[in-house]
């Protein structure tokens, strides 16, 4: 699963800088848009160095469990972001559209680690860009209830059988033949 993580990361980084490369090489550069993608990419490579200190933590016990305040939405729209021009080319290259819906409401911040709670919502993300190969919607809305802060993620993708729902937070646990994650 963490190698997973890092695979993304890096086919995020990737991506944004072949657009960089593509403006350059094209004289269509958009110096905002690069901008963008550049910060895409700085972020992106600081969530790959908390990847690999999630191997490292695996190889050993890590006492220093690094939590801090969080901004919850802004992990969600830094999901959003990063995984962007990875799912929305490959929908459009198969002539669908994914269509983002946020209901994030003012929320106060929470404890855990930032680069962890991204990849988690990118996590989410992606397996729910393979639940629908023919387009759809992913929402995310954050709220409070009962003093708790809530990120409620929904998808129009297939969804998941009694079977695979029974044993969603095991450890390794995948439904794919091949790869990681719950998709099919």
């Amino acid at each position: 699963g963490v190698a997973h993580d890092f695979n993304n990361a890096l086919s995020v980084i990737l991506a944004r800088a072949e657009f960089i490369h593509e403006g350059l090489k094209s004289g269509t550069f958009d110096h905002a848009k690069a901008i963008s993608d550049l910060q895409t990419i700085i972020k992106t490579a600081l969530q790959g160095a908390e990847t690999i200190k999630r191997i490292q933590d695996y190889t050993r016990i890590r006492k220093d469990q690094p939590s801090a305040p969080v901004d919850l939405n802004g992990a969600v729209r830094d999901a959003i972001e990063i995984t962007k021009p990875k799912w929305k080319q490959e929908a459009e290259a198969r002539g669908c559209r994914i269509a983002i819906q946020l209901g994030l409401a003012e929320i106060p911040r929470v404890t855990g680690n930032s680069y962890e709670l991204t990849q988690v919502v990118e996590n989410l993300i992606f397996n729910a860009v393979e639940a629908m190969p023919g387009g759809g919607r992913i929402g995310f809305k954050t709220f409070q209830n009962d003093g708790r802060v809530i990120l409620e993620v929904s998808d129009t993708g297939t969804g998941m059988d009694e079977k695979t729902r029974a044993r969603l937070f095991e450890p390794f646990f995948t439904a794919k033949e091949s790869g990681q994650g719950l998709g099919t």
